[in-house]
């Protein structure tokens, strides 16, 4: 008792005892801004060596509730967020705890959005052993509430500079720019070279972790590297509408063509422009993605490291007139999921390798199913949480979901105004 689990690597010559697990996460990614619509090759390998689940979903699609049900494993109306707002500041079961409680290093590098500690000066942590935060909320400037770990060493590397000044964009905007400092000091770059750094630093311990990589990208402002948005055409299809016309009525909205606006029609190559920003983000996050995965395969952990990606609400792109997120549609409630087992997991997950799930998952699912690949899950877990391990479709070769209850069938979507 109180030994530390074995280590989450091969090098001993003996399978380890407890996987490594790997969140993954971008902000503000829906669900068809993947191959081919999106150059992810990264995301498509995921999906290739695991699994894709097709009909994923964020039920309360803004950034704090939807943290709030990965965090708590809940749904909208038992972890208490019905729309965007502060979470509260303690919940009895939150994920890095268990986490923890489990016997695993807890990391997370990037964007968490759980609050802010006025006496402490900095992002609330929620029992991460490490953090480095970029949750992207207020100027980003010295002496501004919200300075974070990014702030801080964006101003480090160039002193009194607005992180923000990229084409005069802001945290909600709908337009495109490329980025105007070097790509090494973008937000997506830091946190993926902090990631890989961390990732060695944990292999060293010896121990096995769970890290979140959290990318604020693609949410606005849509700042990808230059070499990228040269290179991401405009997708063909238009935005969505409807053949009844309901939503016209967000076509000339009070909104329309702010810098803020969260509904209206845009001109053509303003649309074109912002479509094209918004997946050359995505790309870079997946060249991040990229080099992750490669420090995995470099430090010797990869064949022990359980991978999830996801995001906690996708983005309209003016489908139906609509910017942004908050709203009961497929651009902005419909999200990526994608499963990577290791090879240290096959004798307990049987699904072959590439397959898709076409059952209805949410972001309430992925802490049970954290649970479940670290062997924690059993009936008396029901009653703590609202969702089920998505690793139950991994489990039967046919990917019928293991489970004592019928999987769910449709999914609950609330948001206030």
């Amino acid at each position: 008792e109180g030994r530390a689990p074995r280590a989450g690597n091969w090098s001993s010559g003996e399978p380890p005892s407890i996987p490594n697990i790997l969140f993954l996460i971008a902000d503000q990614h829906r669900f068809d801004a993947v191959s081919p619509l999106a150059d992810t090759p990264n995301l498509d390998r995921l999906a290739h060596d695991g699994a894709k689940f097709t009909a994923h979903y964020s039920s309360t699609p803004t950034c704090t509730p939807a943290r709030s049900a990965i965090l708590t494993g809940r749904s909208p109306w038992n972890h208490g967020m019905l729309g965007y707002g502060e979470m509260a500041p303690r919940y009895g079961e939150e994920l890095p705890g268990k986490m923890a409680e489990l016997g695993l290093q807890t990391a997370a590098i990037g964007k968490n959005h759980y609050g802010w500690s006025d006496e402490e000066t900095r992002p609330v942590e929620r029992g991460f052993g490490f953090a480095q935060v970029y949750d992207g909320l207020g100027s980003s400037m010295p002496g501004a509430k919200y300075y974070d770990d990014y702030d801080q060493w964006f101003q480090l590397k160039e002193p009194g500079k607005d992180p923000l000044q990229t084409g005069g964009l802001d945290w909600n905007t709908w337009r495109g720019a490329p980025y105007e400092f070097a790509e090494e000091l973008h937000p997506t770059a830091w946190t993926g070279h902090l990631a890989r750094e961390q990732i060695r630093k944990l292999v060293a311990v010896q121990q096995p972790f769970f890290m979140k990589v959290s990318f604020h990208r693609p949410h606005s402002p849509y700042d990808p590297p230059e070499r990228l948005l040269n290179v991401t055409p405009c997708p063909v299809k238009p935005p969505a509408t409807t053949d009844s016309g309901w939503d016209m009525h967000f076509k000339n909205c009070s909104s329309r063509g702010t810098a803020d606006a969260w509904c209206g029609e845009v001109g053509d190559a303003d649309l074109n422009f912002s479509r094209r920003a918004y997946l050359a983000s995505v790309s870079f996050v997946d060249e991040q993605i990229g080099e992750i995965l490669k420090t995995l395969e470099e430090t010797g952990v990869s064949d022990n490291t359980f991978i999830l990606y996801t995001s906690d609400h996708g983005d309209m792109q003016m489908d139906h007139f609509l910017w942004r997120k908050g709203y009961p549609y497929e651009g902005s409630a419909h999200i990526p999921l994608f499963v990577k087992w290791p090879p240290s997991l096959d004798s307990k997950y049987k699904l072959p390798r590439g397959s898709q799930i076409s059952a209805i998952t949410e972001l309430r699912d992925i802490l049970p199913t954290f649970l479940d690949v670290l062997g924690h899950w059993d009936a008396s877990s029901q009653t703590k949480y609202d969702g089920r391990p998505l690793t139950a479709f991994l489990s039967s070769s046919d990917g019928q979901p293991s489970l004592d209850k019928p999987w769910r069938q449709w999914i609950d979507l609330e948001h206030n105004k």
